[in-house]
């Protein structure tokens, strides 16, 4: 059982805490698997100015020296690949199969990254330029559900740009975080340069809003946690980004190819069970093909084995937490109190070698009853719901109802209907033919309405967050330095 801290200028602190935070595996609530000491206000306070003071030298370097850095830091993850795969399906309850694959895409991510910034951070226009310069200090905070990938998403960009960072990862996969971080104490990096806090964000982040330190804040949770941060925020200039909840929708038209949109539903409706912020939540059918397209659902749930990531046949595992499921089951309840149908799933496993883990039924809904108050509700589990649609118009009407507005895949054989939804729904992230968690490393992570706030994450929009804009202007007829 690993025992987990904060790592702060370059030293790991026990925090404020008296007591250890213990966290069980999502598997077997009965088995212990990590106890942290949990950093206080004064902590945060001290992890920002760590930054604060580590900003010069780091802002100093070229940025070649920075790639370098990173560079570094990606290799050292891979050749650490299969131990990571490991603890995020500890910590998470994540199969195998899904913990390696973020590891993956956490490699190919950070590449990306890196050619972006391996082109400098000056642009020729004309005779004259742009200088992308670094902010200061960032506050970045991450998720449970890719406690590896999520830190290096906003990590990498962030310290390539030339600033200081303090991560305040989720209490609950903290030894994910440590290792990455123990990989960074390693590497040499100078102290207060990256900066990690275990700790309960209610107490620690207004304590670093109010240190007036922090130039830019980066987030990735709830809908109700990014509008608390910016409540905090108020009129400080302090920028800010949020990747927050969502209820994606799949339009599925009568011309379909109904296999591969009813695949692309199960797989990105079950996958991390249900836990990823870009899965698909509600599945709008147009009606001539929605008793086909339901049994082929159901079909395909039926083969879902639940265990956990042990047993190799396991296609979903548990979900993060015995609360976590407690809000996954309300929700079922209280969708099925509003005139919801369960027509598979819907309870916890009966199977006792299940019954200690934090399991939930792959589950399906029909004949949702409240439908707005459904696509409010983000249930961040394994749940789906299928509703019928009369026609194409009303297939849009519904896939653009609630407040949420990230990811929306329409399947259709007829090209301009595709593009008549892509360029209607509100969604900042579109997908042809394609589930909804589907992306590219290159192309922003956008979320539209309440999911999401400020410049969008990905890609060279991970630059412009990150960085300032210097507009340079010489006479005309002299060179601009590149």
């Amino acid at each position: 059982m690993k025992t987990c801290r904060s790592y702060i200028a370059g030293n790991w602190h026990n925090g404020a805490a008296e007591e250890y935070f213990e966290l069980s595996d999502p598997a077997d609530q009965r088995v212990v698997v990590s106890k942290s000491l949990h950093a206080g206000p004064a902590d945060a306070v001290s992890a920002s100015r760590a930054a604060s003071q580590a900003w010069p030298h780091w802002r100093s370097l070229a940025v070649s020296q920075r790639v370098a850095f990173v560079e570094r830091l990606s290799a050292r993850i891979a050749q650490h690949a299969e131990s990571f795969a490991e603890t995020i399906s500890l910590e998470t309850g994540k199969t195998l199969e899904e913990a390696a694959q973020e590891v993956d895409a956490t490699e190919l991510e950070t590449r990306t990254q890196l050619d972006i910034f391996r082109q400098g951070s000056v642009e020729a226009i004309g005779s004259h330029r742009i200088s992308y310069e670094p902010l200061g200090v960032v506050l970045l905070i991450t998720p449970s559900n890719f406690p590896l990938s999520a830190i290096m998403r906003k990590l990498v960009p962030a310290l390539l740009a030339g600033n200081t960072a303090v991560v305040k990862a989720s209490e609950l996969t903290p030894q994910t975080s440590v290792k990455l971080f123990e990989l960074v104490d390693d590497l040499g990096v100078e102290p207060g340069v990256a900066n990690l806090l275990i700790a309960d964000g209610r107490d620690s982040v207004p304590a670093m809003v109010n240190s007036g330190v922090l130039a830019a804040i980066s987030v990735t949770g709830s809908t109700e946690t990014g509008d608390a941060i910016l409540k905090v925020i108020g009129r400080r200039n302090i920028r800010f980004q949020a990747e927050m909840g969502g209820s994606n929708a799949v339009v599925v038209l009568a011309d379909a190819n109904i296999a591969e949109a009813a695949d692309a539903v199960v797989q990105h409706g079950f996958a991390c069970c249900g836990q990823w912020c870009t899965g698909t939540t509600r599945v709008i059918v147009e009606a001539s093909v929605m008793e086909e397209f339901t049994q082929v659902v159901l079909h395909l749930v039926k083969q879902i084995a639940v265990g956990p990531a042990t047993d190799l046949q396991t296609r979903m595992g548990p979900l993060i937490s015995g609360a976590h499921l407690q809000r996954v089951e309300d929700a079922v309840k209280e969708s099925v109190k509003e005139g919801a149908r369960v027509i598979a799933g819907g309870q916890r496993p009966v199977t006792k070698h299940l019954s200690n883990g934090n399991y939930y039924e792959p589950t399906v809904l029909t004949d949702i009853g409240d439908y707005e108050a459904f696509c409010d509700r983000e249930i961040f589990g394994p749940v789906i719901a299928l509703i019928r649609a009369a026609d194409v118009a009303d297939a849009l009407q519904k896939a653009n109802t609630g407040h949420y507005g990230l990811s929306f895949s329409v399947f259709t054989g007829d090209m301009q209907v595709a593009e008549h939804f892509v360029s209607q729904v509100n969604a900042g992230m579109c997908h042809i033919n394609l589930p909804t968690g589907y992306r590219d490393n290159g192309l922003p992570l956008s979320g539209w309405n309440e999911s999401g706030r400020g410049i969008p994450e990905c890609g060279r929009f991970a630059r412009d967050f990150f960085t300032r804009t210097k507009a340079i202007y010489h006479a005309t007829g002299q060179a601009a330095p590149v």
